[in-house]
């Protein structure tokens, strides 16, 4: 109990000196950007399959869960509207800029880690660069699979024990995915239980403050359909700076362990 305490003042503390939350803010401010790339990209690749699978259907059935009326309205009335032509030049352009922009989210949030926590990056640029592609890839897999997962569950997932099943394999395999991007993002070694308390750390505080995110976007969006359209922006924008900022932390977590584990070892 007073590692505990000791752990939080320190980590309070240092979060207020090294300005955690501006950080997470430059990293917030690239993923929303580099979101309207993967979007471009996901739009011309749909426009060959949406209208043989129904995916705009479905994605709207899916949606209609987690988003109040006006939205999913605007996106029914819209879907076919905006539905892309099949064309493997924009297919190719949205993929390069996609790649370019994401890639560069990866690596900002690489650096800062790094030097929030005062670990000097030796690796080159190119190295750095092509690391953020792999977690960039890593990250597309991981969300196309969890989407389909979740649209696939919301179906069978009925009862509250299933519910419960499905929040502790949410929570084991999102710590081990942070863990595992931490461990490789920091350049300093570290054996995977040691990152895996931040990654919990991470898990547990993305679901608690997602689903209240979720709760007041539902009343704040739900009274208006112009104010639903611009607290969405501020939603999604709030979004990437919270989680951002739980992914800093739970890295200083890592760090704060790991060299008092040092010092108590050379202590001893």
């Amino acid at each position: 109990m007073k590692k505990l305490k000791f752990l939080i003042i320190d980590l309070m503390r240092q979060i207020l000196q090294k300005d955690v939350l501006n950080q997470s803010a430059i990293v917030a401010f690239n993923a929303f950007f580099s979101a309207f790339s993967m979007l471009f990209l996901a739009t011309t690749i749909i426009g060959f399959f949406s209208e043989e699978y129904k995916l705009y259907e479905n994605l709207i059935v899916v949606t209609s869960k987690y988003m109040p009326p006006e939205i999913i309205r605007i996106i029914a009335d819209n879907a076919y509207a905006v539905l892309p032509d099949e064309s493997y030049t924009a297919v190719i352009l949205s993929l390069v800029f996609a790649l370019f922009m994401g890639t560069n989210v990866f690596h900002i949030l690489i650096s800062i880690l790094n030097s929030i926590n005062g670990i000097k990056e030796t690796r080159s640029f190119v190295k750095v660069r092509l690391l953020s592609l792999f977690f960039l890839i890593l990250f597309i897999i991981f969300t196309v699979i969890a989407a389909a997962l979740l649209f696939k569950w919301s179906f069978i997932c009925k009862s509250v024990l299933c519910s419960f099943v499905w929040l502790a394999v949410a929570v084991f395999i999102i710590s081990f995915a942070v863990s595992y991007f931490i461990k490789k993002g920091l350049n300093l070694p570290f054996r995977l239980p040691e990152i895996f308390p931040g990654g919990l750390f991470y898990a547990v505080s993305f679901i608690i403050i997602n689903k209240m995110l979720q709760s007041i976007f539902i009343i704040i969006s739900g009274s208006n359909a112009t104010y639903g359209t611009l607290s969405a922006i501020m939603f999604i924008l709030t979004w990437f700076q919270l989680n951002s900022f739980l992914l800093i932390i739970s890295s200083m977590i890592i760090v704060i362990i790991k060299s008092r584990k040092v010092v108590n070892v050379q202590a001893g």
